[in-house]
């Protein structure tokens, strides 16, 4: 009989583990590196996560860094949705350089991590049908997503 309890007990606990990974939102680590947005609507401030999504982060950062979003737009809000960045290819106010053309033709993979989240305040890269399509396109979350979740990848 005890050694039936304490099977019990430890099916119980290994259950209610195994619904904590599930239920609950991982919260990775941001890296150092902030970028700021200037919008009409103010100022968005964002970081990244480079252990979920280490090659959408260099990409993003380097498009970044090159300019690319420069003269770009929200094309789309959707209240406690997303707010949707357009892509730098056919967004933008201004044409790409070479440099700049280049990168954001790029195309980046599918990057998703068990346990982390589509909720409030993170970034999700945009993508075609094939979830391997993600150019430069990415929404900031108004609310929570969690049909997102291991469909589209979350990079800030």
């Amino acid at each position: 009989m005890r050694l039936l309890q304490h099977d019990s007990s430890r099916t119980l606990l290994l259950l209610l583990s195994m619904w904590c990974c599930c239920c609950i939102s991982l919260d990775p680590a941001l890296s150092d590196e902030r970028v700021v947005f200037q919008t009409n609507w103010g100022d968005v401030e964002f970081g990244f996560y480079p252990d979920v999504a280490p090659v959408t982060v260099q990409h993003i950062f380097q498009l970044i860094t090159l300019g690319g979003y420069t003269g770009n737009h929200i094309f789309r809000v959707d209240k406690g949705f997303v707010a949707q960045v357009a892509d730098v290819n056919g967004g933008r106010t201004y044409p790409l350089d070479s440099k700049q053309q280049a990168e954001a033709n790029k195309k980046v993979p599918l990057e998703v991590k068990e346990g982390v989240k589509h909720v409030e305040g993170v970034l999700s890269m945009g993508r075609y049908d094939d979830p391997n399509s993600g150019t430069s396109s990415f929404s900031f979350l108004l609310g929570s997503a969690p049909h997102l979740d291991m469909k589209y990848t979350i990079f800030g």
